[in-house]
């Protein structure tokens, strides 16, 4: 299903630039607002959104793939930053007093993710009927 694969690729792009927002903040200003906006009233639309778009990659994958788990790499990694953010600001929600914690390994392991997050995008986007398992 052609709609799947291109909700796919625009979520993990923007998982990707949520992810590198933090270490790249002067390049990703623009973002800001939209964390913010995440975190005040749409996290559970990003959540069921990513729901929705891994389940569509899962069972109706881009052709030639296999009918069951056709593209199952792209629908882990937006299964994990579904997750991730869906728990990181329903955290925030709840403290919101909570000091920012910027370590230097925290901020190389967002780095990483959001470069990986960016290639399987690139990947997906570039060869769409190549059957990631």
């Amino acid at each position: 299903m052609i709609q799947g694969y291109f909700l796919s690729v625009v979520f993990l792009a923007t998982g990707a630039m949520l992810f590198l927002m933090e270490p790249y903040r002067t390049q990703f200003s623009f973002m800001i607002r939209f964390r913010s906006f995440l975190e005040e009233k749409a996290l559970w639309a990003f959540i069921l959104f990513g729901s929705v778009t891994a389940l569509l990659l899962l069972f109706f994958p881009v052709y030639p793939g296999p009918f069951l788990l056709g593209d199952l790499i792209p629908a882990v990694f937006i299964i994990y930053q579904t997750i991730y953010f869906g728990i990181r600001y329903s955290r925030k929600r709840l403290d919101k007093n909570e000091a920012r914690e910027y370590s230097r390994s925290g901020l190389e392991r967002k780095k990483a993710m959001g470069f990986i997050l960016l290639s399987v995008a690139a990947l997906h986007f570039l060869l769409p009927s190549f059957v990631l398992l």
